[in-house]
């Protein structure tokens, strides 16, 4: 069985400009978003961090590595300047495998195939059944585990950037 991947996305606000702050908040997200998702580091491909104009104190990139992140390719950027955009927000990317099954899934047993009459001569029958080349050769049944959507994680105020989202609560943290 091959391996899926997709994509996470995630967002904390607001966040102290301070080294500390951005690496609470840092680690609080990717905590979450490994949690909610039932993943390991192992399973993250890249992360991508972008932070707002007014947090410049520390990289998102270094507080991953800082939290246990440091196999993991990552790349910080600024976030584009809108009016009235959230301030103080983290986000990030995580394109993540979805890990392999530990156990393989065996096929499921075929049907028994129906007995064929005893063979005759081909005389016997006239030359008309001789040809094997159109027997159907089916392929065996494999059982795949359905896949399954990604939760995406919004802290904080961060909420308010998807509302569609259920926000995760305070006992989930």
């Amino acid at each position: 069985m091959g391996s899926d991947v997709f994509a996470i996305r995630g967002a904390i606000a607001p966040v102290a400009n301070s080294r500390d702050g951005v690496f609470e908040a840092t680690s609080k997200l990717l905590s979450t978003i490994l949690r909610k998702n039932r993943l390991r580091v192992e399973s993250v491909v890249f992360a991508f961090f972008t932070v707002t104009a007014d947090l410049n104190a520390a990289f998102p990139a270094a507080a991953a590595r800082a939290a246990g992140w440091s196999s993991v390719p990552m790349m910080c950027g600024l976030e584009i300047p809108v009016d009235g955009a959230l301030p103080a927000c983290i986000r990030v990317l995580v394109l993540c495998r979805r890990p392999q099954t530990d156990f393989p899934i065996p096929p499921l047993p075929r049907p028994p195939r129906p007995l064929r009459p005893p063979r005759q001569h081909p005389m016997a029958r006239g030359f008309a059944g001789t040809c094997r080349r159109h027997r159907s050769r089916r392929k065996p049944f494999r059982l795949r585990a359905a896949p399954r959507r990604p939760v995406h994680v919004y802290l904080g105020e961060a909420t308010v950037l998807r509302p569609d989202l259920a926000p995760v609560e305070a006992d989930d943290l």
